[in-house]
């Protein structure tokens, strides 16, 4: 069980963001916060960016506190089919927060490719699946495609595949139907709960992958592109307002 803890906290702080990653300067000193008029997506892309920090930083208080719950004694001891304890609830409450807000970091990802890449796609349209199954050349989307499309297989310790589509069936049924961590018997639903540990070790892989991909493109070379073209543009045009520090000029 030890070893079970260890390799679920092991996945949730291995996600790390530089928050640096998106500052820039001016003549090397002075730090310019948001721009107008310029000609790229950069700080279209930084604003994107932030927020994803912001998310990660509310899934880990979740993550973290799942983990103690479905691992605690009370679970341990008390854990039925047919009905659920207090503690087994409040675990309950913190992998559906998580499950809600990883499915965000899968918008957010596609949000940053169609910046990236000026798709040019209207932001309310965005469908993160459609936007990564009709852009297969872009970078890694390959990568990105084969794991949405995993078939399901749970066996062994080592990282489960298909998490993507449990966890997409998971929120669904959280937000259309009914709640899948109860067990329910009607001629409208017949479901077995899963128990936290397995709905956990899922979510937290889930977290795990798209928060990579999202590391990846932010980290790539058409990224750093775009900040030096940036950069660029800002030491040779003067834009009609900018922001550097607390200054406003």
């Amino acid at each position: 069980m030890d070893s079970e803890i260890e390799y679920l906290k092991k996945l949730v702080n291995g996600v790390k963001y530089q928050k640096e990653k998106f500052d820039l300067y001016l003549n090397s000193e002075k730090k310019i916060e948001g721009a107008s008029g310029i000609e790229t997506n950069f700080f279209e892309i930084s604003s994107f960016y932030k927020s994803i920090i912001d998310l990660d930083y509310k899934i880990k208080i979740s993550l973290l506190e799942a983990i103690k719950l479905a691992y605690s004694e009370e679970i341990e001891e008390e854990f039925s089919w047919d009905s659920n304890n207090k503690v087994e609830a409040k675990c309950y409450y913190y992998i559906e927060n998580t499950v809600f807000r990883t499915v965000i970091l899968w918008d957010l990802l596609a949000q940053i490719y169609n910046m990236i890449y000026s798709l040019k796609i209207p932001l309310d349209k965005i469908q993160y699946k459609k936007l990564f199954k009709n852009n297969k050349k872009l970078f890694n989307v390959d990568n990105i495609n084969k794991y949405i499309n995993e078939i399901d297989k749970t066996s062994g310790n080592d990282e489960w595949k298909g998490n993507h589509k449990f966890i997409s069936k998971y929120r669904n049924t959280m937000t259309h139907r009914y709640s899948p961590n109860l067990t329910l018997y009607s001629e409208e639903c017949f479901n077995f709960k899963a128990s936290p540990r397995f709905v956990l070790k899922r979510v937290i892989e889930e977290y795990s992958k798209v928060s990579n991909f999202i590391i990846q493109i932010i980290n790539s070379e058409d990224v750093r592109e775009i900040k030096e073209k940036e950069k660029k543009s800002l030491e040779n045009i003067y834009p009609s307002i900018f922001y550097i520090g607390e200054d406003l000029i």
